[in-house]
C-alpha cells in the first residue's frame, strides 16, 4: 500500500487530480475534461482502438493476437465522502484503488494477456462540442492495488471524491504464420476449416484510473452520451488455421494466456 498527502485548499473548488501529484494544480492542461454527470456511454459505434500482442516468434512461426477494444462505459465513481465538522483543520484518510481486472470472461483471457498493449496507449472521444482523451499510465493497466493518502479538510468543509473508472469490452483474435507452410500467408485462429469459424474471445475489463474529481458537492446522477471517432482496424486474414496447423511452441503460448480460446 502507498501513501501520499493531498492538501485542500480552504476556498475548495472543483478540480481533477492524479493520486500522485498535488491538487493544488490540475493534473491536466487547462480546459480538460470535467465530469458533469457521473455516466458517460456511447452513441453508435464503439470501437475505440486495436491493441496488439505479440504471442510467440521463433525461426519460421509467428502467433499473434489482436484485441479490438471497444468502449462500454466512463464512470465517475464515488470512493470517498469526508466531512471536518469542526473548526480547526483536519486530517482524513482517503483509501482508493488503482489497476485493471477482468470482470467477466477471466476463463477466457488471463487478466495479464486482457491488458497487453494499454500502457502508453489513448484514446478520444467527443462529449458535445468538447472532447476528452485518455492516455493509460503503467500503474493503472497493472493488477489492481489498494494505496492510502493524507487528505488536510479545512475546517466546516465536506468533500466527495470521485475516481473515473473505464471498462471495455474486448474481442480478440489470433493471426498465425508459418513461412514455409500454406504459401507463408498470415491465417486466422479457427475452431473449423472455414472462415465462419473464426475464433473471437471475449472479455470485460474495467481500469481504475489515476484521475479523481474532488468536489464540495455531489456530481449530478445521470447519463450522457459520448461519440467516437472510428480507428483503423486491421482485419482478420480470409484463410484459417486450426489448433493441429500450430507448432508447439505456438499452442504452447495460446493456450497459456488464454486459455479459453478452443483446441
Amino acid at each position: 500500500m502507498s501513501v501520499s498527502k493531498v492538501d485542500i485548499e480552504p476556498a475548495m473548488v472543483p478540480i481533477e487530480v492524479q493520486a500522485t501529484g498535488s491538487v493544488n494544480q490540475p493534473a491536466s492542461s487547462a480546459g480538460a475534461f470535467k465530469p458533469e454527470y457521473t455516466l458517460y456511454k456511447p452513441s453508435g459505434q464503439t470501437l475505440v482502438g486495436q491493441l496488439v500482442n505479440p504471442l510467440y516468434s521463433w525461426d519460421r512461426w509467428t502467433l499473434t493476437a489482436y484485441h479490438d477494444v471497444h468502449f462500454v462505459q466512463e464512470e465517475w465513481k464515488i470512493v470517498s465522502t469526508l466531512h471536518n465538522n469542526t473548526e480547526n483543520m483536519a486530517t482524513k484518510k482517503d483509501t482508493y484503488e488503482l489497476g485493471s481486472t477482468v470482470t467477466q470472461g477471466s476463463e477466457h483471457v488471463n487478466s495479464v494477456s486482457a491488458s497487453a498493449g494499454f500502457s502508453g496507449w489513448g484514446i478520444s472521444m467527443n462529449v458535445g462540442a468538447s472532447s476528452e482523451s485518455k492516455t493509460f499510465q503503467s500503474s493503472e493497466v497493472s493488477r489492481k492495488e489498494t494505496h492510502q493518502r493524507d487528505i488536510e479538510l479545512s475546517p466546516n468543509k465536506s468533500l466527495w471524491i470521485y475516481q473515473k473508472i473505464f471498462t471495455f469490452r474486448l474481442s480478440i483474435f489470433f493471426v498465425w504464420r508459418d513461412t514455409q507452410q500454406f504459401g507463408g500467408r498470415e491465417l486466422s485462429y479457427a475452431h473449423g476449416s472455414s472462415w465462419e469459424n473464426i475464433v473471437y474471445l471475449e472479455c470485460l475489463q474495467t481500469i481504475n484510473c489515476d484521475e479523481f474529481c474532488l468536489m464540495d458537492h455531489i456530481i449530478k446522477p445521470g447519463e450522457i452520451t459520448v461519440t467516437i471517432p472510428k480507428p483503423p482496424r486491421r482485419e482478420e486474414p480470409p484463410s484459417v488455421c486450426q489448433w493441429k496447423n500450430l507448432n508447439g511452441g505456438s499452442q504452447q503460448a495460446l493456450a497459456a494466456n488464454y486459455p479459453g480460446a478452443p483446441r
